[in-house]
């Protein structure tokens, strides 16, 4: 167990001009005083989510920062500080992940102004010094916040300012220790946490055994053969990092496994698997369960790979806790123990008591684009969806699958489960973070409409093929999630669709604008490399944004396909996992513009910052318009020649009032509510009898309403279904 914490530096402190307005000013208006039983000041407060602005402010040139390099070279401290921490390995990461992922052709101006944010967390207890810096040209800003804390030989000043105490360096304290244990036994004992779904004898393959100081693998049939009652075991998510981190831990072989069935000497563990062997140790749970110590990794086919994947539900869904690495980027790197960031220090002077003056410890804490939620830090969302973990394809899968979750992020330690969420010095929150499996199944004993595997699939879409090692496990790394689905809704799963529901679910768009060339688009489906998933498959376009709003809430979207049959070959036997290929073969409404038609695309309006278009048809000497959103960029030269290439396929319809939230609606001529179409645009594979998805066709009249009307062209309608059904025949197609 490490000391208590403490602080001490010997630097000195020279300000610029324009660093001097950074000072806190504690006679401010949002600071109150207290004062003590003899009416003297004793100490300042605020009210929680108090931000307040400094007249500090500066423009400059990123990555370069020439300013404020001239200026830390005459000398100014802060200035320095802020140069560092801009450029800091982890500004730069989350700039690039966020911001800017493409590299900058030249520099690119930013602004930067500072604020102090007092009591701005679920604690209530932290206070930061935050760089706020933004980029007119990418129209998002990067929040760089530092905690403030007093030297040790300032201590006064930690009680005047009502400063919290100094952060261990380490989660491995009594303290926190103490919590968990706390946290888990309250727990136990009053939240059911979804105990009437578990396989109560259930237990993995393999398990290390923690209990003896060498740990050291054992198999399920020696456990319950030595045990009467089924012991407790503890999962770990975290992520192994690059090829070259994950070289350097240790993994079952065919090699190892004799060895380590004898023993594992601790100190050829990685870090994060020591740490686990820890949080093990103080729980007082006999057992762990770790990816890279528990299957084997040198399966030349992959079959115990396979069988392992087939049981993540289990795996995870049954572990008494699972811990979340988050802090953590690689195996190399403790999730317990906190890494210092860029530190300096600036000076106070107290406009209210003159004794109170010395110096305040600054240090960069954490670099992140989330906005405050009303001026409160949403730090566990933070640590959950913006940590490295969460860009690991797999860890998706096992935070959601498991009942119990301690979480180790950079902003704070968290306890979640199905009943409630805590972090460290927080107040207990009723109700569960997000998903879990126990909601999932009891939503779907009350009727399945697929809505839950939707907002599923929210989450998933913020990972893509860039987050796994192969490529190809992007299926397996959601198989667990398919097979308690499948449990309930007894349903064919396709690729990541539900054959019942491949209606509305085959609707999925992308809002936002891709730069993706169509070349490009073409080249993921039929391009070298490993196969992954068809392109019509939700999972095929999994990074960033996407949305499909026939599954979210419209009762009453309806199918128009006469039949939609979906085939897929598997790589193994795990129906959820790898497939070889896929293919749908639809019967449906279709009709393709042709020059020799009378169907015509007349006009496309562009949505400058969506990936959507306007589509302006001339039939029937009637001019008819719908929306597209497609799956590639649409280079302005191509506009013309594009459109006549798509083939459009009706998958449903919808009444309008659902789009517009109104109440009125258009009827049609045997009134009843008017109905609109929606489907797919699919493009033509080369030589071949196949089509592939290049977009959605859909009524989004809202979308376009505003744009139409500046066309100012009054004879435009909606299409309807009725326009649609006259202007296509029906046809089978497939679609890979």
């Amino acid at each position: 167990m490490s000391n208590e914490p403490s602080i001490n530096t010997g630097a000195s402190v020279q300000l610029c001009t324009n660093c001097e307005k950074i000072a806190l000013k504690d006679d401010c208006p949002a600071f109150q005083v207290v004062h003590d039983e003899h009416g003297k000041p004793h100490h300042v407060f605020t009210a929680p989510d108090t931000w307040m602005e400094t007249d500090f402010q500066g423009e400059d040139k990123f990555p370069d920062l020439p300013g404020l390099l001239e200026s830390s070279l005459q000398g100014c401290t802060f200035c320095a500080f802020f140069k560092e921490i801009l450029s800091s390995d982890q500004a730069l990461a989350v700039f690039n992940r966020d911001i800017h992922p493409a590299p900058l052709d030249s520099p690119i101006p930013i602004r930067y102004q500072v604020s102090f944010a007092w009591n701005c967390t679920n604690t209530n207890e932290d206070q930061y010094l935050v760089l706020q810096a933004s980029f007119p040209s990418e129209n998002v800003n990067l929040d760089l916040f530092c905690t403030i804390q007093a030297l040790d030989e300032c201590r006064e000043l930690a009680s005047w300012l009502s400063l919290s105490a100094p952060t261990h360096d380490s989660y491995a304290n009594q303290e926190t220790v103490e919590w968990m244990r706390s946290r888990l036994d309250h727990c136990c004992e009053n939240h059911s946490c979804g105990a009437d779904l578990l396989e109560r004898e259930y237990l993995p393959d393999r398990l290390l055994d923690v209990q003896k100081d060498i740990p050291k693998l054992v198999l399920r049939d020696d456990i319950t053969v030595s045990c009467q009652k089924t012991p407790n075991y503890l999962a770990l998510s975290y992520c192994w990092g690059t090829n070259e981190d994950a070289s350097h831990q240790p993994k079952l072989t065919k090699d190892t496994l004799q060895q380590f069935q004898t023993g594992i000497d601790e100190q050829h563990l990685s870090v994060v698997h020591r740490d686990a062997v820890f949080v093990a140790k103080a729980l007082s749970i006999p057992y762990l369960w770790i990816d890279s110590l528990c299957i084997l990794q040198d399966d030349d086919d992959r079959i115990d790979w396979q069988r392992q994947c087939e049981q993540m539900d289990k795996i995870y869904g049954c572990a008494h806790v699972t811990l979340l690495a988050a802090a953590s980027g690689s195996c190399r790197q403790s999730f317990l123990r906190r890494s210092h960031g860029v530190q300096t220090i600036i000076p106070f002077r107290s406009a209210i008591q003159s004794t109170q003056n010395g110096l305040l410890h600054i240090e960069l804490r954490k670099v992140t684009t989330v906005p405050t939620d009303n001026g409160k830090i949403q730090t566990l969302f933070d640590d959950i969806f913006f940590s490295r973990l969460s860009r690991r394809g797999w860890a998706y899968q096992e935070r959601i699958l498991s009942r119990r979750k301690i979480l180790f992020g950079e902003w704070n330690f968290h306890y979640m489960c199905p009943t409630a969420n805590q972090s460290l010095k927080g107040s207990e929150r009723m109700g569960p973070y997000e998903r879990s499996p126990g909601q999932i199944k009891q939503q779907l004993s009350k009727g399945y409409n697929y809505g839950e595997w939707v907002e599923i699939f929210e989450l998933a879409s913020m990972f893509g093929g860039q987050s796994f090692t192969y490529p190809e496990d992007i299926l397996p790394a959601l198989s667990g999630l398919a097979r308690l689905v499948q449990n309930d809704a007894h349903d064919v799963y396709l690729a990541g669709h539900w054959a019942q529901d491949l209606f509305r679910s085959l609707a999925w768009r992308r809002p936002l604008l891709t730069h993706t060339p169509k070349e490009v688009h073409f080249r993921r489906t039929f391009g070298p490399g490993p196969y992954t998933v068809p392109s019509w498959s939700i999972l095929y376009k999994v990074f960033g944004d996407l949305d499909n709003p026939y599954q979210t809430g419209p009762s009453d979207v309806k199918s128009e396909m006469e039949s939609c049959v979906g085939q897929v070959a598997l790589v193994g036997t795990d129906p959820f996992g790898a497939i070889k290929n896929a293919h749908l073969e639809i019967r449906s409404r279709c009709f393709q513009n042709r020059i020799d038609q009378s169907i015509a695309i007349k006009q496309i309006l562009y949505a400058t910052w969506k990936n959507r278009w306007s589509v302006v048809i001339d039939w029937d000497s009637r001019r008819f318009y719908c929306g597209i959103c497609l799956d590639y960029h649409l280079r302005v030269a191509d506009i013309n020649q594009n459109p006549k290439m798509w083939r459009w396929v009706l998958l449903g319809s919808v009444q309008i009032q659902t789009i517009l939230n109104t109440q009125t609606t258009s009827t049609d001529n045997d009134g009843e509510p008017e109905r609109y179409p929606y489907g797919l645009l699919l493009l033509q594979v080369p030589d071949r009898r196949e089509w592939y998805r290049a977009g959605v066709f859909e009524p989004n009249v809202a979308g376009f309403k505003k744009e139409l009307e500046l066309a100012g062209d009054p004879e435009l309608e909606l299409m309807t279904l009725g326009v649609f059904k006259e202007m296509s025949e029906i046809e089978t197609i497939t679609v890979i």
